[in-house]
């Protein structure tokens, strides 16, 4: 692990200007930590988040709110989410450990980085981390890559599991940096690889998610996750499926 500086925001408005000048934001640390001692991430200033007034889990009008700093645990574990939408605590409890959902925060699970292995070896062809080396996954190991959304330059996928069933259920985060707010569908932070793998996301520099905001949907009750893995306990999914479905006297309405 390279040297950093340690800076610790206590407003959100100081948090967005230390990262438009380049630091990086940490709450859990759950995934930077471990690629910074791996070397894969060396940023020079990490910005503590963990003070910010972004944990309030409730309900708006109907709309489930999560603020992005709560963690996976909280979130699952909240009696409105497991009404509203049980959904997202199911994707959670499948997601992580107890250990790792009690440090991950939400806005950290939908940006983690991808799991492929060659991603996390310095000596190995990868177009994510290194631009233009190619990606030694196209001919190596790759059963836990994906099939969908792929192109010739990254096969890799995204690992978030409540990242499905926040697509599946519509929902809407909100981000906030240094040109103002926005709203957008989850399923819009994410890019497919292109040629352009390195590009994970379409937040901008320094912009900071505040929260996911979960519509009411007369589906949220009818909702499961699927996740398909190795093993019974603990790991990431080798192919996962969120599905609601809106059923009135017996019938599928959509």
């Amino acid at each position: 692990m390279v040297p950093f500086v340690l800076e610790k925001a206590n407003d959100i408005e100081a948090a967005i200007a230390s990262a438009v000048a380049g630091g990086r934001y940490i709450a859990g640390g759950t995934t930077l930590v471990d690629l910074m001692r791996e070397e894969v991430e060396r940023p020079e200033r990490l910005i503590d988040i963990n003070a910010l007034p972004l944990r309030d889990i409730h309900v708006d009008g109907g709309d489930l709110v999560l603020g992005a700093l709560a963690t996976m645990a909280d979130i699952a574990a909240h009696p409105d989410v497991q009404r509203l939408h049980p959904m997202i605590a199911e994707s959670l409890i499948e997601g992580a450990s107890p250990q790792l959902r009690n440090m991950a925060s939400i806005g950290g699970n939908l940006l983690q980085r991808v799991r492929c292995p060659y991603f996390r070896m310095l000596d190995a062809a990868c177009n994510k981390r290194n631009p233009g080396s190619g990606c030694a996954a196209l001919e190596g190991l790759n059963a836990g890559h994906a099939v969908l959304g792929t192109s010739s330059h990254c096969v890799s996928t995204h690992p978030s599991d409540v990242a499905v069933a926040f697509v599946a259920l519509g929902a809407i985060m909100r981000v906030r940096g240094h040109q103002g707010e926005r709203s957008f569908a989850v399923e819009d932070l994410f890019r497919l690889p292109g040629d352009t793998p390195h590009r994970e996301h379409t937040l901008l520099p320094g912009e900071l998610i505040v929260e996911i905001r979960v519509p009411s949907a007369p589906y949220g009750r009818r909702a499961r996750y699927l996740k398909v893995r190795d093993r019974a306990s603990y790991e990431f999914a080798l192919v996962s499926a969120a599905v609601a479905l809106e059923v009135e006297d017996g019938v599928i309405r959509s």
